[in-house]
């Protein structure tokens, strides 16, 4: 699958990287090590076209977040419910709970 780079960054490119987890599931795993497309920062880098950065350092600048939070994305444990709750309170300005969520049947795509 090609994936052209895109212009936008913030919370409009985090959006963006979840419709595309969403649309493509087995195309993420947070379990796989920093380097891999799979993780959501690694996505973070392939829709940013910066394949030679480092994840975490490339999100912060990228998706204009805290250090903190790109680690709590970035943990191999983190949950695609954990992950939707979290774009949806940061689409909404509430800055990005990272909180727990519970599992749902399926996750709508966010309007970007």
């Amino acid at each position: 699958m090609k994936i052209s780079p895109v212009k936008y960054r913030g919370k409009k490119l985090f959006l963006r990287v979840m419709n595309h987890i969403i649309k493509h599931p087995e195309e993420w795993s947070q379990v796989n090590p920093c380097g891999t497309p799979c993780c959501v920062l690694g996505w973070v880098r392939i829709f940013c076209g910066k394949m030679d950065i480092c994840c975490e350092i490339n999100a912060v600048n990228e998706l204009k977040i805290s250090k903190e939070v790109a680690e709590w994305i970035f943990d191999p444990y983190r949950t695609l419910p954990e992950l939707y709750h979290f774009a949806k309170t940061f689409k909404e300005g509430v800055g990005g709970e990272m909180t727990g969520s519970k599992p749902r049947k399926s996750y709508p795509l966010f309007k970007i």
